[in-house]
């Protein structure tokens, strides 16, 4: 009960930010939180050569939930983990 390619698009996110090596796995965990949200949280393994974003994922995400007058996304970062909140879309 999210808008399309939502999920899809935090898991991308995670890859494409994130260094991944066998000895450094990046770890996603996906939580339902009680059928009102879904929480997006991986490790956060900083890759050494930055790469350019302009966080398009993320502005789209939050767009459309503003566009469906839903309750706003939630990010959270700390220097070991990165967490997206997204409410269950409501009627």
């Amino acid at each position: 009960m999210v808008p399309p390619l939502t999920l899809q698009t935090l898991v991308e996110n995670a890859v494409k930010h994130n260094s991944v090596s066998k000895d450094k796995p990046l770890k996603i965990e996906i939580i339902n939180h009680g059928n009102k949200k879904l929480i997006v949280k991986n490790s956060l393994q900083v890759k050494d050569v930055k790469i350019q974003s302009a966080r398009a994922g993320l502005k789209n995400i939050i767009s459309k939930y503003k566009l469906l007058n839903q309750p706003e996304v939630i990010i959270y970062q700390t220097d070991k983990e990165f967490l997206v909140t997204v409410p269950m879309l409501q009627q």
